[in-house]
């Protein structure tokens, strides 16, 4: 969902930011880009850290933003010296996929879900989004007449 939503919002960033607060926010363009890209890489690793401290692995996720927290702080201050603020941007971008890349490199263990799974065009995942879907249309009653 975080992916579809920034693939929507993601064109409308050049405008909206000028636009909402004037042009000389016109530089907080790319920096915003790159900021809503790292969401998706964000929340990915948030589900995967939900669902492995609900099997009872939290030393895995503390590790993930250990990493990201390591990785963002070490890139932060040459990356905004080097490109300024878009620098910054860029640092989070990298603690944030680095999160995730550890958290789905462990998802065999923490899980015992396959990668393959987890990937949205595998059976099993658009299986699994389907039935979700199908459950919370039954509890919303969706498709259906209300009295």
């Amino acid at each position: 969902l975080t992916a579809a939503a920034v693939i929507v919002v993601l064109p409308l960033i050049p405008f909206a930011i000028p636009l909402m607060y004037g042009r000389a926010f016109s530089v907080a363009v790319v920096p915003t880009m790159i900021v809503a890209v790292a969401s998706i890489f964000g929340s990915a690793s948030a589900v995967l850290q939900a669902s492995a401290k609900a099997a009872m692995h939290v030393r895995e996720c503390v590790t993930a933003e250990v990493i990201a927290i390591v990785f963002v702080a070490a890139l932060a201050w040459p990356l905004t010296r080097l490109i300024g603020v878009t620098g910054l941007a860029v640092a989070f971008l990298v603690g944030r996929l680095l999160s995730f890349a550890w958290m789905y490199s462990l998802s065999e263990a923490t899980l015992g879900v396959s990668r393959r799974d987890l990937a949205p065009w595998s059976p099993a995942f658009r299986s699994f989004v389907k039935r979700d879907l199908e459950v919370a249309g039954a509890r919303f009653a969706v498709g259906r007449e209300r009295p």
